[in-house]
């Protein structure tokens, strides 16, 4: 695991692009974005009368707002 602290960011000057770059992981809005897809298609494909559908709201489509980050 790479031992990079605040003290090494501040000090040499890196930033957190460059640093989510060099060690090839996406930031975490990327996680949480593919996160609510993934959980949003099990939600869709589920039958009406489940209760994680039944609270879905009629006419909302978060489908066409997501990207899915790779």
């Amino acid at each position: 695991m790479f031992r990079v602290n605040l003290l090494h960011t501040f000090r040499h000057h890196i930033t957190s692009a460059s640093l989510f770059r060099r060690l090839g992981i996406l930031d975490i809005d990327s996680y949480f974005h593919n996160r609510v897809l993934r959980w949003a298609g099990h939600v869709v494909s589920t039958p009406m009368n489940r209760a994680p559908r039944q609270l879905w709201p009629v006419g909302y489509r978060i489908l066409d707002r997501l990207v899915v980050h790779r």
